[in-house]
This record gives structure tokens, C-alpha cells and sequence, in this order.
């Protein structure tokens, strides 16, 4: 992807998104280490055709040798710390060019990951279940058992698999 200093920032608070935890949680602090502290943090999200999953990077400050650094991942699984955002203090990162190789990301966006298996399960089930339907079709046209292609005599059940049939008496 782009460059990870083209990152676009709002100041906007109404532009961020609800799933986001800005604001709905209290900034991680490492109070074994007092040298130590919250500065910020950016939150990735990935998913087609809606956002589906994000995971968050903590930044850090080391007052010690000024110094900001990215300490951990959550909700993500790490990947190549190589490709992590540059911490930037006090911006909140939407969307731009954040490489999407840095983590998998696996906390759940919940109405994006509703309408993603669904539009995904759609065209595999049309995929699995039409060629199934097509073949039964095709059987009862050619006066066979849509079970088992066996021919259909006189009686109301296969003679072969047992296949209730539907008929209409005349």
C-alpha cells in the first residue's frame, strides 16, 4: 500500500466511527513502569464489503530518552512490527494508507460482520445448492426420481430409495 506518513487525520469528534473504543475506554497505562506511559494510540480496521474486524496499536512514551515507540497490539494478531503506523500524539487515524500486513485484526464490528457473512454466504450457497436443484428439475422432466433418477412407475413412493413423491391424483 502507500506510504504510512500520508495518514489522514480528523479533528472532528462526530466523524468517528461508534465501534471505534475512543472514548469508551480508559487509556492502557503500564504502572510497573513509571518512566512509562499512554500516549496514543491507532485503530485499524479491514473488511469488504464493510469494515468487519479492527485491532488497536498502543503507542508509548519513555520520558527517560523521549522517545515514542509502539508497545503492543490488541485485538490483532502481530504480524511484522516493520509495518506498524508511526505514532502520532493526539490524532485519531480513519482511514488513509495504514498498511494492512502490521496485524490480522480480530474484534468483531459487529453489524459490518453480520452483512459480510451474509453477503458472502449468498453466492455459496446459490453456488452449492443450484446445480442440486437443477439436477432434481431435471429428473422429474424426464419422469425420474428426484432422490435417486430411478424411473417412476405407478406408486406414489420410489420402489428404489423410498423417496415420497408428490402426485396429483386425477
Amino acid at each position: 500500500m502507500g506510504d504510512q506518513d500520508e495518514m489522514e487525520y480528523i479533528d472532528d469528534q462526530s466523524l468517528i466511527p461508534r465501534w471505534t473504543t475512543v472514548g469508551h475506554q480508559p487509556p492502557p497505562f503500564d504502572s510497573a513502569d513509571p518512566n512509562s506511559h499512554w500516549l496514543a494510540f491507532v485503530e485499524y480496521a479491514a473488511g469488504w464489503p464493510l469494515l468487519a474486524v479492527f485491532c488497536r496499536f498502543d503507542t508509548r512514551y519513555d520520558l527517560p530518552t523521549d522517545n515514542t515507540y509502539l508497545a503492543d497490539v490488541h485485538g490483532g494478531i502481530a504480524l511484522d512490527r516493520q509495518l506498524w503506523p508511526k505514532p502520532t500524539p493526539g490524532a485519531i487515524w480513519i482511514h488513509g494508507t495504514l498498511p494492512d500486513r502490521g496485524a490480522l485484526p480480530y474484534w468483531p464490528i459487529w453489524p459490518g460482520f453480520v452483512v459480510n457473512s451474509v453477503f458472502y454466504a449468498v453466492p455459496l450457497l446459490l453456488l452449492f445448492h443450484t446445480p442440486l436443484w437443477l439436477r432434481g428439475r431435471m429428473r422429474k422432466l424426464r419422469n425420474r426420481c428426484p432422490a435417486c433418477g430411478y424411473p417412476i412407475g405407478t406408486s406414489a413412493i420410489c420402489t428404489e430409495c423410498g423417496y415420497q413423491l408428490l402426485r396429483i391424483s386425477t
